[in-house]
């Protein structure tokens, strides 16, 4: 694949430029968060570990930060939220020798709640409080209670499926990425959760 001259506008992901080198930027971040009072789980170089395979790539490197406190109220009401978290930047150089950060916009974190209508412990209304919090999400309720996977396996799989396979209407979804999707809701509906 050859390399990008610039970015790609892409919803829900913001980029900006930086006046300084992309280490320097990077440091900088890294600085930041620490007086935020965030952890820095890791710095990840890409351009480094393209070079130890012996290909090049302009500077490229991902930070990985956040706090517990922070982090947990988010997951707590739907665990899977963790896949979005902690949180990461992206500190890059593009073909024109511009330094940029991107990063993933808060409200943009990607939730599936379904829920069963009749929960007794997780009554919808707490479903509900997804929409206000995150305007991405995407709240299901089903006519069950509580062990809505025995009752409406099928139905959440498929649901799974067309979430994770969710992209802007005008992007051409590739094979690969619908083989994907197609084999985690085989696996899902052949999976014994009793």
């Amino acid at each position: 694949m050859p390399p990008s001259d610039s970015f790609t506008i892409v919803e829900g992901l913001t980029t900006v430029p930086s006046h300084f080198a992309p280490k320097e930027t990077m440091d900088r971040v890294e600085t930041e968060i620490g007086e935020r009072g965030m952890n820095v789980f890791a710095r990840i170089d890409h351009a480094t570990g393209a070079a130890e395979v012996g290909l090049t790539l302009r500077p490229t490197e991902l930070i990985i930060f956040g706090n517990a406190r922070g982090g947990t109220p988010l997951i707590q009401p739907n665990q899977t939220v963790g896949i979005d978290l902690p949180l990461k930047a992206l500190v890059w150089q593009d073909a024109a020798g511009k330094t940029l950060i991107s990063y993933n916009e808060p409200s943009w974190i990607a939730l599936l709640a379904i829920w069963g209508k009749y929960d007794p412990f997780f009554i919808p209304l707490g479903a509900e409080a997804f929409w206000r919090d995150l305007p991405n999400a995407k709240v299901q309720f089903l006519d069950t209670g509580h062990f809505a996977l025995e009752t409406h396996l099928e139905e959440i799989a498929l649901a799974m499926r067309d979430f994770l396979g969710r992209l802007p209407p005008d992007e051409p979804r590739p094979k690969e990425v619908t083989a994907v999707i197609d084999e985690a809701a085989s696996l899902l509906s052949r999976t014994n959760v009793k």
